[in-house]
């Protein structure tokens, strides 16, 4: 039980309990954790955003798991789901999180998505590393 008391003082500290709220777009970052596919879908089915881009290559621990991308296995999850195919973007070459954001934004300029404001949905023991990411651009 000692250790999960430490295990909860980490969870806590990592988790940064941001306000939700309406932006123009959903990220789902990269990862062997396909909750990140299905929360980014609930959100979008919610219209908390009119599109998603799903950010990941093959990263070093999902390209022994799977045959696809990250982006692409996570779209096949969110179509399942009910968004449509037409408002999901790919960005399938990341595979680190800096390289999510460094590509999603290449991805948004190519397509000329008109994208303020983003919900950034990830594993959320790296909301920090994430605010890192976009604080440094």
């Amino acid at each position: 039980m000692k250790d999960i008391k430490f295990i909860q003082v980490l969870w806590d500290y990592m988790k940064m309990n941001h306000e939700l709220k309406k932006a123009d777009c959903i990220i789902g970052l990269g990862t062997k954790d396909t909750n990140v596919a299905n929360i980014a879908s609930e959100l979008y089915l919610k219209e908390y955003a009119n599109k998603i881009i799903f950010s990941g290559g093959l990263g070093k621990i999902t390209y022994k798991l799977w045959n696809e991308t990250e982006a692409e296995k996570f779209a096949e999850i969110a179509i399942k789901k009910g968004v449509p195919r037409e408002k999901i973007y790919l960005e399938k070459e990341s595979t680190n999180t800096g390289d999510n954001f460094r590509f999603s934004k290449k991805l948004i300029e190519k397509e000329k998505l008109n994208i303020k404001s983003c919900i950034v949905v990830c594993k959320p023991y790296d909301e920090k590393r994430e605010l890192m990411q976009h604080l440094r651009r």
